[in-house]
């Protein structure tokens, strides 16, 4: 989150990774790309690898990184999440909280 913050041009929350025109990613795809986990296989391919060689999707990297489950990273790695409902729910991911369905962020956010 922390270099989304900071980099916002490089964020592209529907874009898993892009190199064409600088690097460009998701949520998912800047943990997957930031991890000490997971290297890149070759650049636009948004495939991952980890240090034994399996091979991972953006998605399966960063659900790995991340340690989230399937309903977790569905909504996490949501294309309609705006930075600010990142934000909550990495808060709430740090804290230990569930996360709750995207909507919820978006609420919280419109309020």
């Amino acid at each position: 989150m922390q270099h989304i913050d900071d980099h916002p041009e490089q964020h592209e929350q529907a874009v898993w990774v892009r190199h064409e025109c600088g690097t460009a990613a998701c949520f998912a795809g800047w943990a997957a790309l930031l991890s000490d986990e997971m290297t890149e296989v070759e650049d636009r391919t948004g495939l991952f690898r980890d240090a034994g060689g399996e091979l991972f999707t953006a998605r399966e990297a960063a659900e790995q990184v991340l340690g989230v489950d399937g309903f977790e990273s569905g909504e996490l790695f949501d294309a309609n999440n705006t930075r600010d409902m990142l934000r909550l729910m990495v808060k709430d991911l740090v804290n230990g909280d569930d996360l709750q369905p995207a909507d919820y962020y978006r609420a919280e956010v419109e309020s």
